[in-house]
């Protein structure tokens, strides 16, 4: 873990605290606006096209989130299953589930390459956080998620959907869920490399320091009605079903829909804690499905 304050530029002036990890400081829960009912995030996680969301669970306990790309073939955080196919018996603990359709996984790739980070940055995502299992029987009656191959990412509105936790921004804390809720963010970001003044473990001394994001990554943060202040990239207006992500939502799917049809563009993987006082102005992150096509249909 590694956590900093600062400001993000000179112009702004502010103050933040921040916290990012290698893999995965958020994973899933949903999280509301405080001034939303939870229903319509509900409702719009029950549309058709997002049946190919799906849960995966280690010993009958739930671990992350996935979405189905081919009728033996699903999509995940990396993180999800890591830790967990050390385990000499994975294959026959190891399952995902949509409704009520199960499947056991009997493989695995993950991570694909990926070059450092500038000599002298420091990475706020430092490997590709993707995964692709293979089942052991087709999943059908599902149709598998498209995948987006465009470049056209950001400005667009993303719908999220996972399983979890859920909650709203205001909430102590979030609560656990067997259900899926969806909500809407935008696209702000596909890769950056930023310079920010930062103080390393919020006491060192203030210096300038290289912020890497790499392109194979894309983030939005968590708006909220009257928030402004606490708004760190893009519209600061947030949108009427605007949600964050918390832990539990890794490997969930990130969509987007293009001329009529739904496309996969990313599957969670972290995110940031900017503000102590609350969860608006979060940052989430996922990796971009767009930039490993190749290395997803060849898995």
């Amino acid at each position: 873990m590694f956590s900093s304050g600062w400001t993000k530029d000179s112009s702004m002036k502010k103050l933040f605290s921040l916290a990012f990890a290698a893999s995965a400081v958020f994973g899933s829960a949903i999280i509301f606006r405080h001034d939303i009912d939870p229903k319509p995030y509900r409702e719009l996680a029950k549309q058709p096209q997002f049946a190919n969301a799906g849960r995966v669970f280690m010993h009958k306990t739930f671990s992350g989130s996935c979405v189905l790309i081919a009728p033996n073939k699903v999509l995940t955080a990396a993180h999800v299953i890591e830790d967990k196919v050390t385990d000499p018996n994975w294959k026959a603990k190891f399952t995902v589930c949509f409704g009520d359709k199960t499947a056991r996984v009997i493989g695995f790739k993950m991570k694909p390459k990926v070059a450092p980070p500038p000599v002298g940055s420091i990475s706020i995502m430092q490997d590709a956080d993707i995964a692709v299992l293979t089942l052991d029987k087709p999943i059908t009656g599902i149709t598998p998620a498209k995948l987006y191959t465009g470049k056209a990412e950001v400005g667009k509105i993303t719908t999220i959907v996972g399983a979890g936790y859920f909650g709203k921004a205001t909430d102590p804390e979030m609560k656990p869920t067997e259900v899926f809720y969806a909500g809407h963010n935008v696209i702000d970001e596909a890769g950056s490399h930023k310079e920010m003044e930062a103080q390393i473990g919020g006491g060192g001394p203030s210096g300038k320091v290289k912020l890497f994001i790499p392109d194979w990554s894309i983030g939005s943060d968590f708006d909220g009605k009257g928030k402004k202040d606490t708004n760190t990239m893009g519209s600061a207006e947030p949108l009427p079903l605007e949600c964050g992500t918390e832990g539990g939502d890794s490997g969930c799917p990130w969509y987007i829909q293009e001329k009529g049809v739904w496309y996969l563009v990313g599957i969670m993987s972290s995110g940031e804690v900017r503000f102590q006082s609350g969860r608006y102005g979060s940052v989430s992150r996922a990796v971009r499905v767009s930039k490993f096509i190749d290395w997803i249909r060849k898995a």
